[in-house]
């Protein structure tokens, strides 16, 4: 049997999505239940991102070169790469400036590599949401603009201001 077979059995693929299962109760079950010094859980918190944005930039490019190379969805997991690839280097700046320095400044370099990372993400699934069929009615249209809205109102009062301030 090789590799290439292996990878793509449902065996395989169950027995990984029960293993990050687990992985992620257990990282879920920690912060919840730890009780000890709160810079464990803050250090874990910071920290586990780094690997973790970077498994999602190698996954992006392997899916990208694994699509035909005039398919649609070798744009979306290109876009979806470069964008987690800003996050990554975000992550990077950030653990870093939190490393050398009691206080991280706001905004920051890694303030800028996060939107700049946002901007190919919404390109290409902008992109796809245009390709799938089907019209929606104007419920849900309104639906899904309130949503948008309040998120970005929710975030740019809750989370944008009081940062800049």
């Amino acid at each position: 049997m090789t590799t290439d077979s292996l990878t793509h059995s449902p065996s395989y693929r169950r027995l990984a999505a029960v293993i990050t299962g687990l992985i992620s109760l257990a990282y879920v079950a920690f912060n919840i239940f730890y009780t000890g010094n709160a810079d464990l859980i803050i250090g874990l918190n910071n920290y586990i991102v780094l690997p973790l944005a970077l498994i999602c930039v190698v996954i992006c490019f392997i899916t990208w070169k694994q699509m035909p190379a005039t398919s649609l969805y070798g744009l979306l997991w290109a876009g979806l790469g470069v964008g987690f690839a800003f996050w990554a280097l975000a992550e990077f700046w950030w653990a870093g400036a939190e490393l050398i320095s009691d206080e991280i400044p706001y905004p920051s370099w890694a303030d800028l590599f996060w939107i700049i990372g946002y901007l190919p993400m919404y390109v290409v699934l902008g992109v796809r949401m245009r390709s799938l069929p089907g019209q929606t009615n104007l419920w849900r249209e309104i639906f899904i603009w309130s949503l948008i809205v309040g998120v970005v109102g929710a975030t740019t009062f809750g989370v944008l201001f009081p940062i800049l301030d």
